[in-house]
């Protein structure tokens, strides 16, 4: 990238644009949608990011694409206990929508953060309209993003001592 891009910028902005893309949900099932978008990345914690692209051989990375999902489920278990249900008992596809936004998301940043030319892509959905900021997100945002989605869905904040940032 042009300029240093974490996983937690790419999450915050797949939450962020799941809270605007479905406007038709009460604020309540935006913010649980908003939060798993947050935390669709969250096992990249412990486990490093495998490029798509890799992700795809499911015969070579197996034994990864086991430990990403269980800890997927402990990540989403901890952090945002009964959301998923929710929302399914809401009617909304929850993988589904959190599989567009990431994509929308990584458009937007194939455009706005790589540098031109490199390896054919996966067919991708329009980007965002509005261009990545080149000022990335800051971890205050983060977490004050966090505990307003929080608040909205009546789950305790799991605390700034769980979300440690260096902002």
């Amino acid at each position: 990238t042009r300029r240093f891009y974490s996983v937690g910028e790419h999450s915050f902005r797949v939450g962020r644009h799941l809270w605007i893309a479905y406007p038709e949900l009460s604020a309540e099932l935006r913010a649980c949608l908003s939060l798993l978008g947050y935390l669709h990345d969250g096992s990249e914690a412990w486990l490093m990011d495998l490029p798509s692209p890799l992700k795809r051989n499911k015969v070579l990375v197996w034994g990864y694409l086991v430990a990403e999902a269980r800890l997927e489920a402990r990540v989403e278990a901890q952090f945002a206990p009964g959301v998923r249900a929710k929302l399914e008992a809401a009617g909304v596809d929850v993988q589904a929508a959190i599989r567009h936004a990431d994509l929308v998301l990584l458009a937007t940043e194939r455009r706005d953060l790589m540098h031109p030319g490199g390896p054919v892509w996966q067919a991708l959905p329009e980007p965002l309209s509005g261009s990545i900021s080149e000022t990335p997100c800051t971890g205050a945002d983060f977490r004050d993003n966090l505990r307003t989605l929080y608040a909205l869905i009546g789950l305790p904040f799991p605390g700034d001592d769980v979300l440690q940032t260096n902002s």
